[in-house]
């Protein structure tokens, strides 16, 4: 990705994690999150919160960790799914 065209995440991979690493992430532990990161999209949200009854929100990537490929901005082959098939539950959870 180009430099500024990433948001950080709210997830907060272990010390020593590498890229090679896709299986450290369990949604149910609050050590693997990061409720810090994007203090700018965190601020509306907390300003407008008391106001909305039904809230919608869409990704268009998996996090790395959770792609065939291991990149965000899609596989090698365009017409395979991108999201690695024992991640989908954890990614999609309502």
């Amino acid at each position: 990705m180009k430099v500024g065209a990433t948001m950080e995440g709210f997830w907060r991979a272990p010390e020593g994690t590498t890229r090679e690493d896709v299986d450290w992430w369990d949604p149910d532990n609050p050590e693997h999150w990061d409720w810090d990161a994007d203090a700018n999209q965190r601020w509306w949200i907390d300003r407008i919160k008391d106001r909305v009854d039904t809230w919608e929100a869409f990704s268009n990537s998996p996090p790395w960790f959770q792609t065939v490929s291991g990149y965000v901005s899609g596989g090698f082959d365009p017409s395979a799914d991108q999201i690695r098939a024992d991640r989908v539950d954890d990614f999609a959870r309502p």
